[in-house]
């Protein structure tokens, strides 16, 4: 335990010694003013999470004060400060504020009770900034569903207030932030190249305010995105397999276009992969471009090998000749999907991560999508450059699938669903900085104009 008056004690003295160190203040007094001052200092941070953090921290200290000597009050104004190396701006928690305005409570002239109401309204506001703060680090300033409601945060944030306590308690102050952020090598590498940047003149505002809405992108991500994992960068156009926090290879993808053919960014579980897939029509494509294209051409169900079902009769095939097709209500009713085939939009296999958006991973007959830079081409769904690698990769603790089993599977002309023996995380991301092995950051095109809309909400006052 660090007391900056020298010594190490127990928590009860340590307490008294803490609040002897700097100007006297009665710890009674402070217990019994600190009620009020939370009341007054939270009651403009609508945000329950810090609310609850800051009344653990002081539960976690039998409501004695924490910030009432130099010592104590400089090392958190420097732990606020350290927020820029985390892409933060430390004005947003009060820093140069609270220095100033612990000189002004460390010289009042106020006696018994009023100072013991100052010191606590101080103590309760640097409190509050430094759970601000450590929440940020932990799961982003921004929430995510600011910018797409289909983003969806996927941590919370734990243990605030407590593990700020105990940061006081030992010493620890200086590294209680760093051990709020996140762990992922990602989020490591891309603020390092932040902080060669700060350093430099001739780095543009516009490269720095991108990394640091990349950096709040991490904290939004689950804390474990598993040992083994697959992501894809949308705005890259590329998947990674990674194991261990090592790249084990990288893919081309094609994802979804701007607008409502959007890919959605989110977290799942690979649980199946279906060899020679009949493809389901989704009602909006159905409605959009089949139907419209039968119109035009009679031929268009049988050159593209599409079968009709009605989802009213249990789904039983409907010949296309029984249909009245300017009956806009019967044809509601109806339900299109393609045979397994050479020529069908799924190619001859895709992976499965049951979600409420019904996206996945497949493969394509149209193969020449890959060679362009820009590929937001799809409806949603995310087509696979490699399927045959993707499938032994995702396949690889089951012996029965060699990379000969899974060709001669994708050749056969019926569907097979396979389950996985150890199901696969998934993480959709879309991150338009990055840095790579050297450190550089590497920028992408923000095909969806999601930075643009962080920036919009980044640049509200922070309460």
């Amino acid at each position: 335990m660090r007391i900056t008056c020298g010594g190490a004690v127990s928590l009860a003295f340590a307490l008294v010694a803490a609040t002897s160190c700097g100007p006297s203040v009665d710890p009674a007094a402070f217990a019994q003013a600190l009620g009020p001052a939370l009341e007054r200092q939270t009651g403009t941070v609508q945000d329950r999470t810090v609310t609850a953090a800051v009344r653990a921290f002081y539960e976690e200290r039998n409501d004695q004060p924490a910030w009432t000597d130099d010592d104590a009050v400089d090392e958190a104004v420097a732990v606020i400060a350290a927020s820029s190396s985390h892409g933060l701006v430390p004005e947003d928690y009060d820093g140069p504020a609270l220095a100033t305005a612990f000189d002004a409570v460390e010289t009042s002239a106020t006696k018994d009770r009023a100072r013991a109401e100052e010191w606590a309204d101080f103590d309760a506001r640097l409190t509050i900034a430094l759970v601000r703060l450590g929440r940020d680090v932990s799961i982003g300033r921004v929430p995510p569903e600011v910018i797409g409601a289909h983003w969806k945060p996927r941590v919370t944030a734990s243990d605030l207030g407590t593990s700020l306590a105990r940061a006081w308690r030992d010493g620890e102050l200086s590294t209680w932030l760093d051990t709020m952020a996140p762990r992922h090598p990602g989020y490591q590498t891309l603020r390092k190249s932040l902080a060669k940047l700060q350093a430099s003149s001739s780095t543009d505002g516009k490269t720095l305010s991108q990394i640091r809405m990349n950096l709040d992108r991490w904290r939004w991500l689950p804390s474990d995105l598993g040992q083994r994992h697959l992501v894809v960068n949308v705005p890259e156009f590329l998947l990674r397999a990674e194991e261990k926090g090592r790249t084990a290879f990288e893919m081309r993808v094609v994802v979804g276009g701007r607008g409502d053919r959007e890919t959605p960014l989110f977290s799942d579980v690979m649980e199946t992969v279906v060899f020679n897939p009949y493809w389901h029509i989704p009602k909006s494509i159905a409605q959009g471009e089949t139907l419209p294209a039968i119109a035009k051409d009679a031929d268009y169900l049988e050159r593209h090998d599409i079968e009709i079902l009605d989802a009213e009769s249990g789904h039983r095939h409907v010949d296309p000749e029984d249909v009245d097709w300017n009956d806009k209500a019967a044809l509601k009713s109806l339900v299109f999907r393609q045979r397994p085939g050479d020529a069908n939009a799924l190619g001859n296999v895709k992976f499965l991560f049951p979600n409420r958006h019904a996206v996945y991973m497949h493969d394509t007959p149209s193969t020449a999508f890959f060679e362009r830079p820009m590929r937001a081409l799809s409806h949603g769904c995310v087509r696979v450059a490699e399927p045959e690698k993707l499938a032994a990769y995702v396949l690889r603790d089951q012996p029965k699938w060699t990379p000969e089993a899974i060709l001669a599977s994708m050749g056969e002309d019926r569907e097979q669903h396979v389950k996985l023996s150890q199901p696969l995380p998934v993480h959709l991301v879309y991150f338009t900085a990055t840095a790579n092995a050297d450190g550089e950051v590497v920028v992408f095109d923000d095909i969806y104009r999601l930075d643009e809309k962080q920036l919009q909400a980044s640049r509200r006052p922070k309460v």
